[in-house]
């Protein structure tokens, strides 16, 4: 919205907050207001907001993903998993879905799931245009870290990309 734009969260929390007492079935306006709580660091309120919004709209690939990201950032990997995994089998192209199960399976130590993940993203992103190509640098650096055995044990930090 344009209040966020302007730096202006009060405003956009009204804004999507009356955009889903008008049609609760909008999910962008669920996905937004995770997405205002994450970026200003209130993740158990866009934990709540996120929840609701898959209770109303179960089938929505970005509401999984946002849901995901806010177990992320709140080091609730096992949580997170599920849902980035639900994003990817509700819209296969979902890219971003996949790098997130890389950077949680990888928080989690399952390096093996980690890499087949992060290097399938790679892949896949490689020279898109759509895709920030500095999260598949960021890949190849995960993946190169996870082969390095005197990473072992180190935990990864949640990723925040959207």
């Amino acid at each position: 919205t344009i209040a966020e734009a302007l730096d202006q969260p009060k405003e956009a929390d009204l804004s999507y907050r009356h955009a889903i007492r008008i049609n609760p079935r909008f999910s962008n306006a669920f996905v937004n207001l995770g997405y205002l709580y994450l970026d200003h660091d209130y993740p158990e309120e866009a934990l709540q907001v996120l929840k609701a919004g898959v209770a109303v709209n179960g089938e929505d690939a970005s509401l999984h993903n946002a849901l995901g990201m806010a177990y992320n950032l709140l080091k609730q990997y096992d949580q997170a998993i599920p849902h980035f995994e639900k994003a990817m089998k509700l819209k296969a192209d979902l890219w971003v879905a996949l790098y997130n199960i890389g950077v949680s399976y990888a928080a989690v130590d399952k390096r093996k799931k980690a890499e087949a993940a992060l290097s399938r993203f790679a892949r896949v992103a490689r020279g898109r245009k759509d895709i920030d190509q500095a999260y598949v640098r960021a890949a190849y650096d995960k993946i190169a870290e996870l082969r390095d055995d005197s990473s072992a044990g180190q935990s990864v930090p949640p990723s925040r990309i959207r």
